[in-house]
């Protein structure tokens, strides 16, 4: 495993203030109007065309039982990714090596077998191995699918009628705040709802160490459900974005070019009323530049190297500062 990872850096990923628009030497609260809109789903893909990434595929067999599950419960907190019965793949790093290498140990001393393979270096050679991870990373993705599916059975059909529009407060989990206390039938407050299918996203995002082609429809689905709120329901669109967030990393992935290619989220985890605000300040504050992260479903993901991870996550933690800061 080679522990230098030689990067190539793209340009510094620090906001571009428009001069005319600068608006941050006097600090005071502004009121902005409800937010009506989110970003384009037709955004460019966040998928990579042509995956380089690296990663640790771990080929086992064991004899009992109880080692499989062992091995298995190690593997899951590892997020690794199961691609069929005895092979998992695991993104390429240094803490994930030692963290595999302790699994081949457990199944070892049970009597078993284990090997691990370093893969992405000669991707000629391995096409049917990584078309297999890559169907197993989009198979990550299925339950989120389906909770997108049921976001739309129980709300979709309550927008604009007067139910379902979201007067609770969003508490970021799938399940969400109910509206009525005393009525069963009605449904959860559906921005709540939304903000436990965008935590899920960061989640599956960071997980999905290939990028696979699940991940842009998951991205779409989602900001289509909120645009859809946002832009159906008055009640909606009144409730004011929360405060208090941050910016963590997620996920770090080593690609055979030398970059890393990076996933943070913002947590806790947004809804659709500060996505389509912040997507509103940053439009109206910022000069377009397509070598800033996008915040995609409360997720930014960039290539860069481990030289410029703490100066990317500094400028992604001061675009969410400035906005917050604008909040009445």
């Amino acid at each position: 495993m080679n522990a230098s990872m030689q990067a190539t850096l793209q340009p510094t990923l620090q906001p571009t203030l428009q001069p005319a628009r600068s608006r941050f030497a006097d600090p005071t609260p502004t009121a902005y109007p409800p937010p009506r809109t989110l970003h384009a789903v037709d955004e460019p893909a966040w998928s990579d065309p042509e995956p380089n990434v690296l990663w640790l595929a771990l080929r086992y067999s064991v004899r009992t039982r109880a080692a499989r599950a062992a091995a298995w419960r190690r593997l899951q907190k590892l997020e690794a990714v199961n691609i069929e019965p005895g092979l998992w793949g695991v993104r390429a790093g240094d803490l994930e090596l030692d963290q595999l290498e302790a699994v081949v140990a457990l199944i070892k001393d049970a009597g078993g077998d284990a090997l691990i393979e370093e893969v992405g270096w000669h991707p000629q050679s391995e096409v049917g191995l990584s078309s297999r991870l890559e169907r197993a990373c989009e198979r990550l993705w299925d339950e989120l699918f389906n909770a997108a599916d049921w976001y739309a059975a129980t709300h979709e059909r309550h927008i604009g009628t007067g139910t379902g529009t979201g007067t609770g407060t969003s508490t970021g989990t799938a399940t969400g705040t109910r509206i009525g206390d005393d009525d069963a039938d009605v449904p959860d407050d559906p921005v709540a709802h939304l903000a436990g299918l965008y935590d899920a996203f960061g989640a599956l995002a960071a997980r999905d160490f290939l990028a696979s082609r699940a991940l842009d429809r998951a991205q779409r689905v989602i900001t289509t459900h909120a645009r859809m709120l946002i832009e159906s329901s008055e009640r909606v669109a009144e409730r004011g974005p929360g405060r208090g967030r941050r910016v963590v990393i997620r996920a770090r992935s080593a690609r055979s070019d030398g970059s890393t290619a990076f996933v943070a989220q913002v947590q806790p985890a947004i809804d659709p009323v500060w996505d389509a605000a912040f997507h509103e300040f940053e439009a109206r504050t910022f000069a377009p530049d397509p070598d800033r992260p996008a915040l995609r479903t409360g997720t930014f993901r960039w290539i860069g190297d481990a030289a410029s991870e703490a100066d990317t996550l500094a400028a992604l933690s001061r675009r969410v500062r400035l906005f917050e800061a604008t909040l009445a």
